[in-house]
C-alpha cells in the first residue's frame, strides 16, 4: 500500500481547526443548458466552489500536502527543488519583440534560468521536491511541468507568459506555516490569530458569481476585531 502519511497528517490538522487552502477545481455548480438553473456537482463544475478561500503564497500542508511533505524533506526520494515561475509583461514593446522571436503555437519553450526575459517580471512561482531520477529526466526533456495553481489565469493568457524552470539541491523547510502553528499553539487567541481566523471563515464559502452566498469582507471583519481588542475594559 502506498504511504499516505501526508494525507493523514493533512486530515489530522483539520481536527486542530485548520481549514483547507487549496483552490477547488472539481466541485461546484454547473448550469443546465435548457433551464439555465444551477445544480451542484462533484466533478468538472463550470463554476468552482469555495472560491472565497484566501490564495496564500507558497506551499502549505493545507494547500497541497504532497508538495509540502516533499519540500519539508519527508519524502526520502526527494533530493532537488524545482521552482517554476510564470513571467508577466512589464514592457509591451519588449514583450512583443520577445513573443515574435520565441513564441510558437504551443507557447514558449521553458527557460532553464532564474530570471525573466527582458521586458517581463515574475508573476508567481511554485516549488516542488523531485527525485534525482526526475531531475535527470527533466534536464533531457523539451517541455515543462506546468502549474498546479494558475492564479485564475486562462490557458490563453498563460500561454503568452514565458515560463522559467530552475533546480536547486533540496533544503528542507518547515512543515507548518506560522499561521498554522499559532492557531494550534494559541487556540482562541485573537491577538495572534485574528487574521487567520477571519480568513478561515471564507474557506467553505462560495462567491455569488459562482452560485454561493458570497464572500465575507475580510478587511471589515479584521478591523472590527482589532477595534474590540483595543477597546478598554470596563
Amino acid at each position: 500500500m502506498e504511504n499516505q502519511c501526508d494525507t493523514v497528517f493533512h486530515e489530522l490538522l483539520h481536527v486542530t481547526g485548520l481549514t483547507d487552502e487549496y483552490q477547488e477545481t472539481q466541485k461546484g455548480y454547473s448550469r443546465n443548458p435548457r433551464s439555465h438553473s444551477l445544480h451542484w456537482t462533484d466533478h468538472q463544475a463550470q463554476l468552482a466552489a469555495y472560491d472565497c478561500r484566501p490564495n496564500y503564497v507558497g506551499s502549505s500542508m493545507m494547500k497541497d500536502e504532497h508538495e509540502k511533505w516533499g519540500l519539508a524533506g519527508l519524502n526520502p526520494d526527494a533530493q532537488w527543488t524545482l521552482t517554476t515561475t510564470a513571467c508577466q509583461c512589464a514592457n509591451p514593446t519588449l514583450c512583443q519583440r520577445y513573443r515574435q522571436e520565441h513564441m510558437t503555437g504551443f507557447g514558449f519553450q521553458p527557460l532553464r534560468q532564474s530570471q525573466c526575459p527582458e521586458g517581463f517580471t515574475a508573476a508567481f512561482s511554485e516549488s516542488q521536491a523531485i527525485s534525482e531520477k526526475i531531475h535527470s529526466e527533466m534536464l533531457a526533456l523539451p517541455s515543462g511541468v506546468g502549474f498546479h495553481d494558475t492564479h485564475g489565469l486562462s490557458p490563453d493568457k498563460l500561454i503568452e507568459m514565458p515560463i522559467l524552470e530552475s533546480f536547486a539541491p533540496l533544503v528542507p523547510e518547515n512543515l507548518l506555516e506560522p499561521r498554522h502553528l499559532n492557531a494550534i499553539l494559541y487556540p482562541n487567541c485573537l491577538a495572534k490569530n485574528n487574521a487567520y481566523y477571519v480568513e478561515s471563515q471564507n474557506s467553505k464559502r462560495t462567491s455569488v458569481q459562482h452560485g454561493g452566498q458570497g464572500c465575507l469582507n475580510v478587511d471589515l471583519l479584521q478591523a472590527a476585531t482589532q477595534a474590540r481588542l483595543a477597546a478598554p475594559l470596563n
